[in-house]
């Protein structure tokens, strides 16, 4: 049922309150469920991710600045002459940001999926 509307009673510290919840598939109650709303009372729309998803994305993003800023100090190094083996440095920076490149478009896939069935939808997915 395209756009169907389901009620749900959620139960958490948060709110008490019955939220209706715009989903593409309608899906049975969940008591065991707990929904942390964090959306403006104006948005228009929202996306309901599993925390474990949400989790993945903020490790990996924090996985992503911690190499940036590893990178910015290697980089000043190499600006301030202070290292030697030069061939060696770009190869280890090379498989870095490889790396981190995977891991960013991992997460990026993880959340244009469920952007592309909302009015925000990303290209390129």
């Amino acid at each position: 049922m395209p756009n169907s509307t389901q009620t749900t009673q959620t139960p958490t510290a948060i709110n008490q309150a019955t939220f209706t919840v715009a989903t593409n598939h309608l899906q049975p109650h969940n008591p065991n469920r707990t929904v942390i709303d964090v959306s403006n009372i104006d948005d228009k729309e929202v996306i309901v991710l599993p925390s474990i998803d949400l989790s993945d994305v903020a490790c990996s993003l924090e996985s992503i600045i911690t190499t940036f800023e590893d990178l910015a100090n290697l980089f000043y190094l190499l600006e301030q002459g202070k290292v030697d083996n030069v061939g060696s440095v770009a190869r280890i920076t090379q498989l870095a940001i490889a790396n981190i490149s995977n891991l960013a478009y991992d997460n990026y896939q993880l959340i244009a999926k469920s952007l592309k069935q909302s009015s925000y939808a990303v290209e390129g997915v």
